[in-house]
């Protein structure tokens, strides 16, 4: 285990972004040199950064969850758990709960 709580998931979420920036770069090399020859590898690349992309949410959310805070659902702002709006974006982050680094967004039946 790392010396700095988090700094393996840091590490990780910078080489996941690293990736998607390199497959980025294929999709508008192979875009470039003619989509319709290269449709289903546009697809296939395409699909990799999304699935890159829920790693890192899920690694962010790990993260957070080891640091005791959330984000705003709207922005994604870090926030601190006793925040009842986000400062940035002004959304009431109040009824949106953290469950084992997932956050939930908890509903008063009215």
């Amino acid at each position: 285990m790392s010396a700095v709580p988090g700094a393996d998931l840091r590490h990780k979420v910078a080489c996941e972004q690293e990736r998607i920036d390199e497959i980025l770069h294929e999709v508008g090399r192979l875009y470039y040199l003619g989509a319709e020859r290269y449709g289903e590898q546009l697809k296939r690349l395409c699909s990799d950064i999304d699935e890159r992309k829920r790693r890192i949410k899920n690694m962010k959310n790990q993260y957070d969850a080891m640091k005791s805070v959330r984000r705003c659902p709207k922005c994604q702002t870090e926030l601190n758990l006793d925040y009842k709006f986000c400062g940035v974006c002004g959304t009431d982050v109040a009824h949106t709960a953290v469950n084992a680094g997932k956050e939930l967004e908890v509903r008063d039946d009215e």
